[in-house]
């Protein structure tokens, strides 16, 4: 099966607007629940009727921690406990509502709205694109990277990839990080990590794929200079050794103040306005009274204890301060519905990791260097290492590939170690997860952040499909049986394959036909793609517990 862009585009755009459609219906069907959040108060004074149109289609799109992020688009950090949200998603949201502002029509905090759902959508095109492209380069099997790229559209976290959060943004800068870490373009990934540190305060943990492949990249050029060709005294190869040395850690160095430089830059800022700042700060009267009310502390105000730390961090005080943030906090027999509510996450995160450490072998242990380390080591070549070592990062050595099992395994010692890397990064994402976070913020965080889940989960229906699915050639020749029935139900049946064959989405009719011979895991990984698809969509959109 050829993949082509216009099939993950049109699987993207398809699930995208289902989000849409299916907030909409919920939120018109059913009543809001009164969380009791923060929810500031809108001025609808000045609204006209398109604005309630626009509110009353996707308001739904408006709950939770959305709300902090549109009124930090609109007002600016007027409260101290918004500053757990960082500001890139808001600054490109304020940014986009603005441009269009100039159309005028809509009141602002529509603009904002509308904004926010057309970026998230738009990006969120472009993020499984590239994610494609990073998975095909991390696995050296274009099929799996479909697989998981159909089921990155379809998501249990899909809602906060539609709605007014960070989520789509910090995975789009994420995917395109790795691209340029793939084309060894170290300075451009470690901007786009910092961007995506300026989204998301996990984005932190980027660094390490930055980091990963300087080393790897170190090790190599070690190597190099054994295969000039020539026998090399030990006074040449000491200076090269040492240039080389220092070259790295000018890029370790470099690359680690770009990628966390906005991090600081933003505590930094937060501390000018909470702490330092005199004088009174213009914020409208019903957000002060309101503030007031619920005893935030406004821009402006006297100071807060943690201004007085030695090192003031704003994030990890109000984290801590607002949402009782710590480590083990979230452990009380209260919180077990929203432990189970992680538990798919938790188990699919486990499964993802166990299996790719199988398949990377040694490479997991050698902390994926180990093909760097056998360039260094190696000082003589012999044609079949030439040969190995010449293979392209999209070349497939087939004689590798295990077909009996029809599972993937690395098709090249190199997309073994290229792995490798992505394992520490969720182990250390779900360790953090389990121990500090909200443990229901674990489904987005994950979903948001680490392609392994996806790609894990592309194993299981690549495997299922190559090993007990009917072949589509047989699958096609059995579709005139269905033309000449007289019965509606086949005649609808019928059409609806049609329709989906036109719409380029065939492996979701694999899945539907062939249901009875997918193995139980995977079963198991498509009812929970769709059940926390649905079901987080409604309750989300209705205020009920889903964040």
């Amino acid at each position: 099966m050829e993949v082509s862009s216009r099939q993950i585009v049109t699987f993207a755009f398809a699930s995208r607007s289902l989000v849409l459609l299916l907030q909409f219906l919920a939120n018109l069907l059913l009543p809001d629940h009164d969380a009791d959040v923060f929810l500031p108060p809108v001025d609808k004074r000045e609204f006209s009727v398109l604005d309630h149109a626009v509110h009353f289609l996707f308001s739904g799109l408006m709950r939770w921690d959305a709300v902090y992020f549109s009124h930090i688009a609109h007002y600016g950090y007027t409260y101290e406990n918004c500053v757990a949200f960082f500001p890139f998603f808001p600054i490109t949201v304020s940014s986009v509502a603005h441009v269009l502002s100039y159309l005028g029509v809509l009141h602002l905090s529509s603009w904002i709205l509308l904004a926010a759902v057309i970026t998230n959508f738009i990006l969120f095109i472009l993020a499984a694109l590239s994610f494609f492209h990073v998975g095909k380069h991390a696995l050296g099997d274009p099929q799996v990277s479909f697989f998981a790229t159909i089921l990155f559209c379809f998501n249990p976290a899909s809602i906060f990839m539609s709605a007014a959060y960070s989520e789509t943004l910090y995975f789009f800068l994420l995917v395109h990080a790795l691209l340029a870490v793939n084309a060894k373009a170290f300075y451009a990934a470690s901007f786009l990590i910092g961007l995506s540190v300026l989204t998301r305060s996990n984005g932190l943990v980027g660094i390490g794929f930055v980091l990963h492949s300087l080393g790897n990249s170190f090790f190599k050029e070690l190597s190099s200079i054994h295969w000039c060709g020539k026998k090399l005294t030990y006074s040449q190869i000491v200076p090269f050794y040492i240039s080389c040395i220092v070259k790295t850690i000018f890029r370790v160095v470099l690359c680690s103040i770009i990628c966390s430089a906005a991090f600081f830059a933003y505590q930094f800022f937060i501390y000018t306005q909470f702490c330092t700042r005199k004088g009174s700060v213009f914020v409208p009267e019903h957000l002060i009274s309101y503030g007031r009310a619920r005893g935030y502390n406004i821009v402006g105000d006297s100071p807060s204890p943690w201004c007085n730390d030695t090192f003031p961090m704003s994030y990890t005080n109000i984290q801590k301060h607002h949402w009782g943030v710590g480590f083990m906090n979230y452990y009380e027999v209260k919180q077990i519905p929203n432990f189970i509510l992680a538990f798919p996450v938790i188990l699919l995160s486990v499964r993802s990791c166990l299996f790719f450490v199988r398949k990377s072998g040694k490479s997991f242990f050698q902390l994926g260097f180990g093909n760097s380390l056998n360039y260094f080591m190696r000082n003589t070549s012999q044609a079949r290492d030439k040969k190995r070592d010449s293979l392209s990062d999209d070349e497939v050595d087939m004689d590798e590939i295990d077909a009996k099992s029809q599972v993937w395994k690395p098709s090249t010692a190199e997309h073994s170690h290229r792995i490798v890397v992505y394992i520490f990064h969720l182990i250390g994402l779900t360790v953090f997860g389990c121990c500090f976070v909200h443990i229901q913020v674990l489904t987005r965080l994950l979903f948001s952040s680490s392609p392994l889940l996806y790609w894990y989960c592309g194993m299981l229906w690549y495997r299922d499909r190559a090993s007990q699915m009917p072949s589509p050639r047989r699958r096609t020749q059995s579709h005139p049986k269905v033309l000449n029935s007289s019965s509606w139900m086949d005649v609808a049946t019928h059409k609806i394959r049609s329709t989906i064959v036109k719409c380029q989405c065939s492996p979701l009719l694999d899945i539907l036909e062939n249901w009875a011979n997918l193995s139980l895991e995977f079963q198991l990984v498509v009812i929970y793609f769709v059940f926390y698809f649905i079901v987080g969509t409604v309750m989300f959109s209705n205020f009920l517990p889903w964040t």
